[in-house]
């Protein structure tokens, strides 16, 4: 999906949130909806899955012996157990990766020249 995404883009010169009022989903598309809202591109929210994905939705390994597959094994049932009264994933993981992205985002852009005014969208709190 984020590789269409990106097509529009490049055949355009336009983002994908120029076209559309509302860009919406759930779980993780939610995640990408966000992101293609607040103008971030594909290639951003790509990178912010391949840096962050399995931090924020606890698939993080401890290794590939016994020991952590069996810990994957009961983080799983742990998860299943609190999808059933929340959120299945912990919301800080996903809070405190995506504002170091943003401030990673912002400091790429600002130490790229420019002709016009910047604006910037950080999270807080």
């Amino acid at each position: 999906m984020l590789r269409k995404v990106s097509l529009v883009k490049e055949a355009t010169g336009k983002r994908i949130a120029d076209y559309f009022d509302l860009i919406a989903s759930t779980s993780t598309g939610g995640i990408i909806a966000l992101g293609l809202g607040l103008g971030l591109s594909a290639k951003d929210i790509l990178r912010f899955y391949q840096e962050n994905g399995r931090r924020v939705l606890g698939q993080e390994t401890d290794g590939t012996g016994l020991c952590s597959r069996i810990s994957s094994f009961w983080r799983k049932q742990e998860r299943r157990v609190r999808q059933c009264v929340g959120p299945a994933y912990d919301p800080l993981a996903l809070k405190a990766a995506s504002a170091e992205f943003m401030l990673q985002l912002f400091a790429e852009e600002m130490s790229t020249p420019s002709a016009g005014p910047r604006a910037a969208l950080l999270p807080i709190g």
